[in-house]
């Protein structure tokens, strides 16, 4: 009889046993697809946070290239419009972090490199040359290939324009600026992993930034070439010319007064003779910025010709007073300022002075003054100034001021 139940009960435990091994491996085989399942909507979830970064990201950049399309089409204008492409690509590149030091290099064919045109506050800071050489790789690559440059590690040619060391871990991105495979200018960033990476996973909106910087750069070449001196990169004679006539018919229509430097390098010659043209292609450079620094934003300079500025000073007049007028002080300043500062060159260094005339056309004018005879009282004062003994500054009726 227990023979007959243990063989009776055998089976009911065995079909237990069984179906407790079945719940098990359900349970098992549940959890494992609960476990996949929350794999997969946190790996979802990742990847939404992720397209939703990137999609910001595109929306910023594209708010850039709205900005800078903007900017293009109401056209750049006035001395610090190369600092506008560059900046704009700082921010582009940036996305949000900290801008690269960014710089605007100007095709040179003729000097067989890139010249320094405009820079970010960030590497204004660092460069310590406004050259580039074509003899030197990347920049020979870019030039030649015309194609966009990633470098990951930065090569010992960038390392040397800069005044402070780099990290190991930045890089440098190298973007040629040409308009029908004519290169017009190099923008040269140096950044950071991340930033190349982003840069390098947004190539879409990064040639159309490219192809947006080409054409602004192309118009102010362009404009450059009919209006500014391209050795000084300040206004040329024609462009002065046409400004002299429109501010002194302002001048007497709202009767206001205006104000003309013509500024004089003295003995330049001796320095073309003696050092070379090279070193007084460099003083007349430093000079120009020297005067640039010197005025005003709304002040007009140009190089004349050789080795003569001339620099137009709105509603700058003077009184009853010779003393007071209030064109003196600059014109002092830019003596004063080359006069204190030596020009370095190569194994050399330059003492170099200016003489200064000046032309005023004061208020209540009976009728708008002549551009001709407006420069000509100014060039009178300047030889006044010359013969004065150098180094000096003129004033119509008024006082030659010299050192002390």
């Amino acid at each position: 009889m227990e023979h007959l139940l243990g063989w009776g009960i055998a089976p009911w435990l065995v079909g237990g046993l069984l179906l407790v091994g079945y719940f098990v491996w359900v349970e098992m085989r549940l959890r494992a697809h609960l476990a996949r399942r929350a794999r997969q909507h946190h790996e979802l979830r990742a990847a939404c946070q992720e397209v939703t970064v990137e999609r910001d990201h595109f929306i910023e950049q594209f708010e850039h290239l709205t900005a800078f399309s903007r900017q293009l089409t109401k056209g750049l204008r006035g001395p610090g419009a190369y600092d506008v492409i560059v900046r704009q690509f700082a921010q582009f590149a940036a996305g949000g972090s900290t801008p690269p030091c960014a710089s605007l290099w100007l095709y040179d064919p003729a000097n067989y490199g890139f010249t320094l045109q405009g820079a970010a506050p960030e590497a204004k800071e660092w460069l310590a040359s406004d050259r580039l050489s074509l003899k030197e790789a990347p920049f020979s690559t870019v030039a030649r290939e015309q194609k966009l440059l990633m470098l990951p590690q930065l090569p010992d040619a960038i390392r040397r324009l800069a005044q402070r060391p780099f990290t190991q871990s930045e890089g440098a991105l190298l973007i040629p600026l040409a308009i029908e495979d004519r290169l017009h200018g190099l923008i040269l960033m140096v950044c950071s992993p991340d930033q190349l990476a982003r840069l390098q996973r947004n190539t879409l909106a990064l040639n159309l930034f490219i192809r947006q910087a080409s054409l602004g750069l192309w118009n102010l070449v362009n404009r450059d070439l009919a209006m500014v001196d391209h050795l000084t990169r300040v206004y040329n004679v024609a462009y002065f010319q046409e400004r002299l006539a429109k501010e002194l018919q302002r001048a007497h229509r709202f009767d206001v007064a205006a104000s003309l430097l013509v500024i004089d390098i003295d003995g330049f010659k001796g320095i073309n003779d003696t050092y070379g043209h090279q070193a007084g292609d460099w003083v007349l450079l430093r000079i120009a910025q020297t005067i640039q620094q010197a005025v005003r934003a709304v002040d007009v300079v140009a190089r004349y010709g050789g080795d003569e500025f001339v620099v137009l000073l709105p509603e700058a007049g003077r009184g009853q007073d010779p003393a007071s007028c209030e064109a003196l002080p600059v014109a002092q300043r830019i003596r004063q300022t080359v006069a204190l500062h030596p020009f370095e060159l190569p194994g050399q260094v330059l003492r170099v002075t200016v003489s200064i005339g000046i032309g005023i056309q004061d208020r209540q004018a009976s009728s708008v003054v002549d551009g001709a005879a407006f420069f000509k009282q100014a060039d009178e004062q300047l030889y006044r100034a010359k013969r004065a003994g150098k180094n000096r500054c003129a004033v119509p009726d008024g006082p030659i001021v010299g050192p002390a």
